[in-house]
């Protein structure tokens, strides 16, 4: 179908493809399997943030051999860099206890972006996070990053009188946008109909 190839007799050719949800994160080493399903980004209208707060799932499941049995005095921790904050009722680390093989939980944290006191708006850019778990039986560690694009106002304060407006002309204008990318200059154009 897509860049068709023939095949003759005795060739072999191996096609592999890939697939999955951008969001989550797994590790299924023993004993056990860990995963993360939470939003690689945010979307910005304006100053507004969506999903705000966001949602970090953990999954954990005791994937151990026959022979080793119940993971004992498991504990999750979500570690969130300054930029993050929790949002929700569950504590930073959870104690899960104890997970017969085969058994399975699941752990939900809500978690918002801090507010920058310079902008009046949240902060932005690729923000790393970390979901440790420890047991009697060894420790893991996954991390993810959630993308919180830049937020960016300009306006463009000119007297009008002054406009040299002509139909069929492009104009450009030069402004100074206040925001995360304060001081930088921005040029804007307008074809005029």
């Amino acid at each position: 179908y897509w860049n068709p190839a023939v095949l003759r007799s005795g060739e072999t050719r191996r096609y592999v493809t890939y697939y999955g949800i951008g969001g989550v994160g797994v590790d299924t080493a023993s004993p056990l399997s860990v995963g993360i399903s939470a939003p690689s980004e945010v979307s910005r209208e304006n100053k507004e943030l969506s999903p705000n707060p966001f949602t970090i799932t953990t999954y954990i499941e005791n994937s151990s051999p026959a022979i080793t049995g119940t993971v004992t005095n498991i504990q999750a921790q979500l570690i969130l860099p300054a930029e993050l904050t929790f949002s929700g009722t569950n504590p930073q680390t959870i104690n899960v206890g104890n997970l017969a093989r085969g058994s399975s939980t699941q752990i939900v944290w809500e978690v918002m972006p801090v507010e920058d006191d310079e902008t009046d708006t949240f902060v932005s850019g690729a923000l790393s996070y970390s979901i440790k778990i420890t047991a009697d039986q060894g420790e893991k560690t996954l991390q993810k990053t959630i993308y919180i694009p830049h937020w960016l106002s300009v306006s463009i304060d000119m007297d009008q009188d002054s406009w040299n407006l002509i139909p069929g002309r492009t104009v450009t204008f030069t402004a100074i946008p206040q925001g995360q990318l304060s001081g930088e200059t921005i040029n804007y154009s307008w074809d005029l109909d």
